[in-house]
């Protein structure tokens, strides 16, 4: 290759950046086909693909990922998500078509699920792709950022996305064009003597640690919210030990449940997908109208009786339920406390219903209701209170 002809990639390596603003238009269709084909045509164990991406555009839905991952209002507006799966669910299925489990019986092998090796090699495809649309991206003046936080939250990302057991979430890029006339300088890495080695590992001394990172620690202000006395200190307590990062390493213990090699049943019918470990994992959040405004009618009493959703005797969510008057004074605070995309998201659709000692907040459906529970629970409380103190301590949630 001559050398003019390298130009072009040696700019789009050097020059990238994790672009977080974007310009205001969607992507050009050809440009979406050139980051999927860019992704495709990368390397793959065994020519397998064991991935899959998942394109988003669809504004709610950017909406939820933007509180789910970590609350980044960025993702939301991005003109478009790319989420990169680990995929060996379509092999799975397609071995199961091809009558793989009766060869192995008829064998004498073992017919099992993928394990956590077939997980970490189908991460690497994942990976690799995601990395060949970042630059695909590139090459057409589409700047992106990763989205690691994808990874927490599991539960409700296999539901939101739709994900069998033998699928993770492992990355997820925005893209978007760069905003006119800006274009934000490389941040710098580190020195190639600390990170390329030759022929083995070397693990780094003290003396080399500190001269590696020389640079960000100068940057440090011992005036931080995390009372660190240094970087290092610094650096884990925004990163490593962080809540974000606990709450990843719980969703993925609990996304590797699905990934133990155990053994798999023979079918009862050739067509059979579903599998008796998948039937037995715990079931995920509807996401039925996530976002949308509550359509107030009589729901299903039986079913959310039965769901654990409410009381017998709930007065539930109809055109005849009494309004509360003092409502708009609770939005008002947490609209103050809140980011204007998350209190639109998970607050403003809330339908306040007084019950004997108490009042209900009902939610449009389980994944909002779950959400709010667990992210925004003592601050409703705080400010229920605080406007209505009489109202007692009895704060409960329902779907409508």
């Amino acid at each position: 290759m001559k050398e003019n002809d390298a130009q072009p990639s040696e700019k789009w390596l050097r020059g990238r950046i994790s672009l977080r603003r974007f310009a205001d238009c969607p992507l050009k269709p050809e440009d979406v086909d050139w980051i999927v084909e860019g992704a495709m045509r990368a390397p793959t164990a065994g020519n397998m693909m064991l991935y899959s991406m998942i394109l988003i555009t669809d504004p709610v839905k950017k909406q939820v990922l933007s509180e789910t991952c970590d609350h980044q209002p960025f993702i939301a507006k991005a003109p478009l998500v790319v989420v990169f799966l680990a995929d060996y669910q379509r092999w799975f299925d397609y071995y199961r078509n091809s009558g793989v489990d009766a060869y192995c019986l008829e064998h004498g092998l073992e017919f099992r699920g993928p394990d956590e090796a077939d997980l970490l090699l189908a991460c690497s495809d994942a990976l690799i792709a995601a990395q060949n649309a970042a630059i695909a991206a590139e090459s057409r003046g589409i700047g992106s950022c990763y989205i690691g936080d994808i990874m927490e939250n599991y539960e409700r990302h296999r539901e939101l996305l739709n994900l069998p057991a033998w699928v993770f979430p492992l990355a997820m890029l925005c893209f978007g064009y760069y905003p006119e006339g800006e274009r934000p300088a490389p941040r710098p890495r580190f020195e190639r003597k600390y990170i390329a080695f030759t022929e083995q590992y070397q693990r780094l001394n003290p003396e080399e640690l500190d001269e590696m990172l020389a640079g960000r620690a100068a940057a440090f202000s011992p005036a931080n919210p995390y009372g660190a006395a240094n970087y290092g200190q610094w650096m884990y307590a925004r990163k490593t030990g962080a809540q974000f990062a606990a709450e990843m390493a719980r969703s993925v213990r609990k996304a590797l449940k699905n990934w133990k090699g155990e053994p798999i049943p023979m079918a009862n019918h050739a067509n059979e997908h579903e599998y008796e470990h998948e039937r037995e994992l715990e079931p995920a959040l509807s996401l039925t109208n996530v976002g949308q405004p509550i359509q107030r009618g009589n729901a299903s009493r039986s079913f959310r009786q039965a769901e654990g959703l409410t009381n017998i005797g709930e007065p539930g969510v109809s055109e005849d339920t009494p309004s509360v008057p003092e409502w708009s004074r609770v939005l008002e605070m947490m609209r103050q406390e809140l980011s204007q995309s998350a209190f639109e998201t998970w607050i403003a659709p809330l339908r306040p219903v007084y019950l004997e000692g108490g009042l209900c907040l009902y939610c449009p459906n389980l994944f909002q209701k779950d959400w709010v529970e667990s992210r925004h629970k003592q601050s409703l409380e705080r400010a229920i209170l605080a406007v209505m103190p009489d109202i007692g301590r009895m704060i409960t949630f329902a779907v409508a």
